[in-house]
């Protein structure tokens, strides 16, 4: 089964995928079964659950060793995934090096924004500002490279200031067009744009992930209902 599709190629069956999951392993309030109970049913057909990693985490083999064992029980195909922050302007990811070939589901997004040995919240910078910072660790990520899932492209501006300029969408969907990396469609941040969205999406057709991002069992699946409206 495959992982990503261009835009213009979704349909009912891709709408089934939630590719950015959150669990108690990280800062997610349900356990792996908890969460695969719900994919269940839903009648999602693959989930990815896609914990936070920083270069100095530990406790990936345990992680991974919970996920093959509970897949084994569900027609519900799960992937092992991670996310990981965009690190600095050069596009480096925080991650071990070694996840590369591990991990099927390897998504990049910004948080915080790094500048000189400390990390800054979007919100300490004013709005234009803001996106501007986003929109450059974002590009300098796809552009490097490493991870296959730029997740929630824009969410810190949209998150803090309900904005991110459509041009500087456009630009970093051209850029995961161009490197072959997924623009994540995430329903925790995307739904106010997604009209919008949606236009550059079909004009440009990169490879999307569809996210809900959820922390809460309630949010997982969320695109299948929400999508079309």
């Amino acid at each position: 089964m495959e992982i990503f599709r261009r835009f213009c190629d979704i349909d009912s069956n891709f709408m089934r995928f939630d590719q950015h999951i959150h669990s108690i392993w990280g800062d997610g309030k349900a356990g792996i079964q908890q969460i695969i109970d719900k994919a269940e049913r839903m009648g999602l057909k693959q989930i990815a659950i896609t914990e936070h990693v920083r270069s100095e985490s530990t406790y990936f083999n345990k992680y991974k060793r919970e996920i093959a064992r509970e897949s084994a029980k569900t027609p519900v195909r799960v992937l092992l995934g991670i996310e990981a922050r965009i690190k600095n302007f050069s596009g480096d990811v925080d991650m071990p090096k070694e996840l590369v070939k591990k991990v099927k589901i390897r998504i990049a997004s910004v948080h915080r924004f790094p500048f000189g040995r400390k990390l800054f919240y979007p919100d300490q910078f004013n709005k234009k500002i803001c996106q501007e910072i986003e929109l450059e660790l974002a590009v300098a990520f796809l552009n490097k490279g490493g991870c296959n899932v730029l997740g929630h492209p824009g969410g810190m501006s949209l998150r803090f200031y309900k904005e991110f300029q459509l041009n500087y969408f456009e630009e970093i969907i051209a850029a995961c067009k161009k490197n072959g990396i997924a623009f994540e469609l995430n329903s925790a941040y995307h739904l106010p744009v997604l009209a919008q969205l949606k236009v550059l999406l079909r004009r440009h057709n990169p490879l999307v992930s569809l996210g809900s991002d959820a922390h809460d069992i309630k949010d997982i699946g969320n695109w299948i209902v929400k999508f079309n409206n």
